[in-house]
């Protein structure tokens, strides 16, 4: 849920961060999204895509995406991050544990 502006992102989505990989699954896992993270900073990020299996997403891979975050909510769980690809998204993420 993007807690921004209450919009669903994708259903079923997820991101697991582990390590220096990050693993982004789509319709609980049907679809996913790998990549290898490099941070720039406490507050900054860089992923390139490693591999996929969305239909239509083959042309991401090799690319790189710059992720900053810019606010923490510990006691609600959320993370507000801004994100460039073609052009920069901000994003209000809530954590979820399994």
């Amino acid at each position: 849920m993007n807690e921004e502006t209450g919009d669903e992102i994708t259903k079923g989505y997820s991101i697991e961060f582990r390590g220096e990989n990050v693993i982004e699954k789509i319709e609980d896992g049907k679809y996913y999204l790998k990549s290898k993270i490099t941070y720039t900073s406490e507050c900054s990020y860089e992923i390139k895509v490693l591999e996929t299996n969305i239909p239509g997403y083959e042309s991401v891979i090799g690319q790189k995406f710059y992720t900053e975050i810019l606010e923490t909510a510990k006691i609600d769980k959320l993370i507000k991050i801004r994100s460039k690809g073609e052009e920069w998204k901000t994003l209000v993420l809530r954590k979820v544990e399994e």
